[in-house]
């Protein structure tokens, strides 16, 4: 199988040495990252026109259900925008009209423990289709780098997950976003850490898990309404390696959760 993380190595301050410190003494390490600019997969300008009324119906209390079901942000603000997602797990790469809605302040509940955050969230809508195409959060000025270029790149990293995607019917949609992010954040961050939580909805067939029937492999899961959360710029994983006489500490700085949409539950999970 193709290699899905992309380690990318940075230099510890240790001091040399001639051989590899004990498991206790690695506690004395110092962590060391690479910031940079945003490396944003979505593209969002403005425009001219701002006439709400051409929405296709129902397309505002599907947000709200989808998005804010419990009533909780403080402030909501709507826009008719031109939209691209760059990223091979969205929609196809090409610039569309759409409505978007931010809402200010979207609460998010741990699932096992009693802990709250506050998450500013936009999503888009196809204009003329109602079709939801993604939910972010906003993108923070400093993104956590890779020290070198992916080897492979979002797009083959998806097709070697996925044997069948395309988007998801909004009507397929049961599941609140809030629960997706509260499900991101159980199994692996809070979704204010990274540089930004993209979440898109497809209707597709995941290749793992699978079994081996004959000479071909057969995935065990049908196909079905999922989330991919894609989280970038922050240090998603992280592991200690001894090379050429000192620590290195090797990161990805991104991954990509899939998440059931009914019932709610995790699927699987691979690193950027």
């Amino acid at each position: 199988m193709a290699l899905v993380c992309t380690w990318a190595a940075v230099a510890r301050s240790d001091p040399p040495v001639t051989r590899a410190p004990r498991r206790w003494q690695r506690r004395f390490t110092v962590q060391a990252e690479r910031w940079g600019a945003p490396r944003p997969a979505i593209f969002v300008r403005g425009n001219r026109e701002t006439d709400l009324r051409r929405l296709a119906p129902g397309v505002d209390e599907r947000a709200d259900r989808i998005v804010d079901p419990g009533r909780t942000a403080n402030r909501v603000e709507d826009q008719v925008a031109r939209f691209l997602d760059t990223d091979p797990m969205g929609s196809a790469a090409t610039e569309r009209p759409v409505w978007l809605r931010t809402y200010h302040g979207v609460r998010v509940v741990h699932e096992t423990r009693p802990e709250t955050v506050r998450v500013d969230l936009t999503v888009a809508f196809d204009r003329d289709t109602g079709q939801l195409l993604a939910a972010w959060t906003p993108s923070r000025p400093q993104w956590v780098q890779p020290a070198a270029e992916p080897v492979h790149d979002a797009d083959s990293l998806y097709m070697s997950r996925v044997t069948f995607s395309r988007p998801a019917r909004p009507e397929s949609l049961t599941t609140g976003i809030p629960r997706v992010l509260a499900k991101l954040w159980r199994y692996s961050v809070n979704p204010l850490v990274p540089g930004q939580v993209v979440l898109r909805p497809r209707l597709m067939v995941p290749r793992t898990p699978a079994r081996r029937e004959g000479g071909r492999i057969v995935p065990l899961l049908p196909a079905a309404t999922r989330w991919v959360v894609t989280t970038y710029g922050h240090r998603a994983r992280s592991r200690d390696d001894f090379r050429e006489g000192r620590w290195v500490e090797l990161y990805c700085w991104g991954m990509v959760m899939l998440v059931n949409d009914h019932p709610l539950r995790w699927v699987w999970t691979t690193y950027l």
